[in-house]
């Protein structure tokens, strides 16, 4: 699991929680007033924002974007970044309110706030958040946190909610002698405010001769990505992003304004260091640990593809021939070799692969033998002519930051419920990313956080005792 290792430098005690009440809804008599929600916006120094959703402008012509505009960038995840209510992947919002080029339009349907927050506070200052999740918490309101909107598991948005829109939290400052407060150890950090995206913090570690650990997509922010452990084209040399991180102000639902780090709420460092975003409050500002910027990227790609008609004998070599691919994945781990990349299935036609690899501070003839090896341990597994295995002639990229100018996109669906049950047949155990993993897993204690659930749990009672944020995995909300 992916905060196992973190687990043993500090003691937890696990204890039995109480159940958390539901959150207040519009119709309820609690539900906080006009006037209520205006005093929160004074007190906040005029950030509340009333969500009006982006396509609204396609029903009543009352958003301040134009249909056309939304029409021409709605599926490119920058657009939906840069607007508070907006997220990535409308369905969580139950595609309440879309335009017309989504394939969910329907004219009668109209457009409705539906899942998106009922409101929203655009937070520039650490203080402006601890406000607003206090005001929540005392009112019983459900708070969810935005970044950039990326998330795949919807908890960027919430029906009903508060939502703590984090976007420009962006300061970026390096310190070459950050000291741990437990110790007079010294770490060559980055202090980073969490509306940050990777592409930002990126392009300034570069410029001092470093980098952080972080996705291929540069448009994500880092908020979930930490929060769920966050893996990335450094990964198999330097561990997790969430490995990386030293210290962290986190605002607690209730509005307290804390310090996680080595000397001070281990354990809620200890938690937001994988064990799965917004759970545990609302991360403000992260101190990473920086790493040396690799001295080249050389970047190679390996596909496979059935060459004949489908056939029962070419579905089983393109099984097999994944098999091996998959069994070489630990070995080229081992000598540094990283990538990304997708296998494409179908009913009765076996799989197709394509992934993009690259390896660090090496050289195109060092490179090429390895991707070599592993089509051969491929074609190996082929009885027939039915598939073919390519690899390209290894290229050596300008900069490290090359590999983010070609980031893969693809679109997400729904899981196959068969599928995932033979998935659980093969390893019942092995867990999953929750960042890209299935949020309806019905055992997603196990599948997400293994034995470290009941521990996870008892922090996220200790800082969010009333369960004010949201996350579908999990028993609390």
């Amino acid at each position: 699991m992916i905060v196992t290792k973190w687990l043993l430098a500090t003691t937890l005690t696990c204890v039995a929680l109480a159940k958390p009440r539901c959150k207040n809804h519009p119709l309820d008599a609690n539900w906080p007033s006009i006037d209520d929600w205006s005093t929160l916006n004074r007190s906040t120094n005029g950030a509340l924002i009333k969500t009006n959703p982006i396509a609204s402008s396609c029903f009543n012509n009352d958003s301040t974007v134009s249909c056309n505009h939304v029409q021409e960038n709605w599926f490119y995840s920058d657009f939906h970044s840069s607007l508070p209510e907006s997220i990535g992947y409308p369905y969580w919002a139950n595609r309440s309110c879309v335009p017309p080029n989504d394939y969910a339009y329907d004219e009668a349907l109209g457009c409705q706030v539906g899942a998106l927050p009922a409101y929203i506070i655009n937070a520039t200052t650490t203080e402006q958040v601890a406000v607003a999740a206090k005001w929540a918490s005392q009112r019983n309101i459900r708070i969810v946190v935005k970044g950039t909107g990326h998330d795949l598991n919807g908890r960027s948005s919430g029906a009903f909610s508060l939502s703590i829109w984090t976007y420009h939290l962006r300061n970026i400052e390096f310190d070459t002698h950050w000291t741990h407060p437990s110790s007079d150890k010294t770490e060559n950090a980055v202090i980073l405010g969490s509306g940050n995206t990777w592409g930002e913090v990126l392009k300034a570690a570069a410029k001092t001769g470093r980098t952080v650990i972080s996705g291929q997509d540069g448009t994500v922010g880092l908020g979930g990505f930490i929060g769920g452990g966050g893996h990335g084209p450094l990964s198999s040399q330097h561990s997790l992003s969430a490995d990386h991180v030293l210290q962290a102000t986190v605002v607690t639902t209730e509005g307290e304004i804390l310090v996680a780090n080595d000397a001070q709420n281990r354990d809620l460092l200890w938690a937001i260091r994988g064990g799965g975003p917004g759970l545990y409050g609302i991360v403000v500002e992260y101190v990473l640990k920086t790493v040396p910027l690799p001295e080249n990227v050389v970047m190679g790609t390996l596909s496979m593809s059935t060459i004949q008609n489908q056939t029962g004998a070419a579905t089983q070599d393109s099984w097999a021939a994944f098999a091996a691919f998959v069994s070489s994945i630990p070995d080229l781990m081992d000598t540094g070799v990283t990538g990304y990349g997708f296998g494409v299935t179908q009913e009765n036609m076996g799989i197709e692969l394509t992934m993009t690899l690259w390896a660090y501070n090496t050289t195109s003839a060092a490179f090429k033998p390895l991707l070599e090896s592993v089509r051969r341990d491929m074609l190996s597994q082929v009885e027939s002519k039915s598939i073919s295995v390519n690899i390209s002639e290894p290229t050596v990229l300008p900069t490290y930051l090359s590999i983010f100018d070609n980031a893969l996109g693809a679109a997400a669906e729904w899981v196959e419920e068969n599928k995932e049950a033979v998935w659980r047949e093969w390893a019942p155990d092995t867990g999953a990313y929750i960042n890209e993993a299935n949020p309806f897993a019905r055992n997603f204690q196990q599948d997400f956080y293994g034995d470290n659930y009941d521990c996870l749990l008892h922090v996220k009672e200790k800082y969010d005792p009333t369960a004010m944020g949201f996350y579908a995995a999990c028993d609390e909300t």
